[in-house]
């Protein structure tokens, strides 16, 4: 099986990309395509396997409650124990950023950032200030 790319596992789900997404909206799209993937329904193992990847990979990127509140949910440990090839950037602020200064979410805190990335076995840096695309980023979440 090839690696799955978060674009990837995002279309596999069902769920719009570029945009913060809850935990809800997370387990919806993963509902629905496993009712469809699933092997008792006409689906197979390995496209089974391929929508629990896709949940997996996205689910430490979910944010919780409302997505004006955006805080990151708590992942559920990998199976397979390994970090991510992904690093993640921490503002000064706590914001976190994915690949291509996607905001993931706000922990208000540097600290919390770095225990939730760490928690999650995510890679991260430390931004000494905010890009031009992350601050254009936030005007636009901000409202």
């Amino acid at each position: 099986m090839a690696e799955l790319t978060i674009a990837a596992a995002r279309k596999l789900l069902k769920i719009p990309g570029r945009h913060p997404f809850t935990g809800e909206e997370l387990q919806i799209g993963w509902r629905t395509a496993a009712k469809a993937a699933h092997p008792d329904a006409g689906g197979s193992d390995a496209a089974m396997a391929q929508i629990n990847a896709a949940r997996d990979l996205l689910q430490p990127l979910a944010l919780t409650g409302a997505p004006d509140s955006v805080q990151p949910t708590a992942a559920r440990p990998r199976k397979d124990k390994t970090t991510s090839t992904i690093t993640l950037t921490i503002s000064p602020n706590g914001h976190l950023f994915g690949p291509g200064d996607l905001l993931l979410g706000d922990c208000k805190s540097v600290a919390s950032a770095i225990a939730f990335c760490g928690q999650a076995g995510w890679n991260y840096s430390l931004g000494k200030e905010l890009s031009s695309t992350q601050r254009m980023v936030l005007e636009a979440a901000n409202g």
